[in-house]
C-alpha cells in the first residue's frame, strides 16, 4: 500500500508566492483605483485641488489591514483546508471580528471617530472583504494547491519493461481531496471503484451511488492512480480492477466492463489492449 500521502499536505512554495502575490497586487490595486477615484471625484465636485497623494494616504490608511492579513487567512485555510460553508463562516467571522477591532481602535486612539461610528462604517465594508477573500481562495487558490499538489505527488513513470506493464519510481498518493455537494472531504484510492469524465469535472465512484467531483482532466486522475490497481477502458473512464466482476461480450464488438457495484462502462476499442495485461478479459469475460 502507498504511503500517505494528503494532496494538501504539499504546499508547492509558487503557491505560497501566488498567496502573497494575489494580496499584495489585489489589495495594492485596489487601493490605487481607490485613490485615482478620489482623486478624480476632488478634481470634478471639490472646490479644493486635487491630491492623488493624500488620497493614496487615506486610501492605505483605510485598507492596509487587509493587505496584512489577507496572506494569513490563506495560511490559516491551507492549514485547515475543509471547504465547508460552516468553516468559511467561522473563519470569516474571526476575521470581521479581528479587523472591525483594529479599525475601530485605529479612529479611537486617533480621535477620529466614536467606536460606534466607526463600527457603522466599517462593519459592512468588511463584511464585503472577507466575501471577496474567502471567494479568490476558494475560486482560484484552491483548485491551485489541488492542482500543483497532485502534480507534484503523482509519480514519474519509468521506461515501460518487456511485460509492457509500468513501474513506478515514487509512491502514489493513498487520498485525494474531491468535492461532494457544498462540502470538500478526503476520498481513499483504494476505495475508489471508477471514474467518469464529466465535461469539465471527472465523477468518481466509490462508496454509494453519488459520486464525488474533482476539477481535472482524466490524464491528471490517471497519473494519480497506481497503474497496478487501475486501468483506463476508456477515453472517459478509468476502472479499479479490483473492482470489476466481469467482461461482457457484445456481438456488436462494443464490450462493457460490469463492476461489483452493478454498474456497466462502456470498453473503447482501442483500450481493450490495456486489459489484457492485468489478465482480466480472459478471467471475467461472459
Amino acid at each position: 500500500m502507498a504511503n500517505p500521502i494528503s494532496l494538501f499536505n504539499y504546499v508547492p512554495l509558487g503557491l505560497q508566492r501566488r498567496e502573497i502575490s494575489a494580496s499584495v497586487v489585489g489589495w495594492g490595486g485596489y487601493m490605487v483605483v481607490l485613490s485615482c477615484y478620489c482623486t478624480l471625484y476632488q478634481a470634478l465636485l471639490m472646490p479644493t485641488p486635487p491630491d492623488f497623494i493624500g488620497s493614496l494616504v487615506w486610501a492605505v490608511r483605510e485598507w492596509i489591514v487587509w493587505l496584512l492579513i489577507t496572506p494569513l487567512v490563506f495560511k490559516s485555510l491551507r492549514r485547515n483546508i475543509n471547504g465547508s460553508l460552516a468553516n468559511y463562516l467561522r473563519l470569516g467571522s474571526i476575521i470581521l471580528v479581528a479587523t472591525v477591532s483594529f479599525r475601530v481602535s485605529v479612529d479611537v486612539l486617533t480621535d477620529t471617530r466614536s467606536a460606534v461610528e466607526s463600527a457603522m462604517i466599517f462593519v459592512p465594508r468588511y463584511i464585503a472583504a472577507v466575501a471577496v477573500v474567502l471567494s479568490l481562495w476558494h475560486i482560484y487558490l484552491l483548485k491551485s494547491l489541488t492542482a500543483q499538489a497532485s502534480t507534484s505527488s503523482a509519480p514519474a513513470l519509468l521506461e515501460s519493461p518487456a511485460d509492457g506493464k509500468p513501474e513506478s519510481k515514487a509512491t502514489y498518493p493513498s487520498v485525494i481531496l474531491v468535492s461532494k455537494g457544498n462540502d470538500q472531504c478526503l476520498l481513499q484510492i483504494n476505495k475508489l471503484e471508477c471514474v467518469v469524465a464529466a465535461r469539465n469535472y471527472v465523477e468518481l465512484f466509490a462508496d454509494g451511488d453519488q459520486p464525488y467531483l474533482l476539477r481535472m482532466t482524466m490524464s491528471d486522475v490517471q497519473a494519480l492512480l497506481p497503474p497496478a490497481d487501475f486501468v483506463r477502458i476508456h477515453r472517459s473512464h478509468i476502472v479499479n480492477i479490483h473492482a470489476i466482476e466481469r467482461i461482457k461480450r457484445q456481438s456488436s464488438g462494443n464490450d462493457l466492463v460490469r463492476l461489483r457495484s452493478g454498474r456497466e462502462l462502456n470498453i473503447g476499442r482501442k483500450f481493450k489492449e490495456a486489459l489484457d495485461q492485468f489478465d482480466v478479459m480472459r478471467a471475467c469475460s461472459d
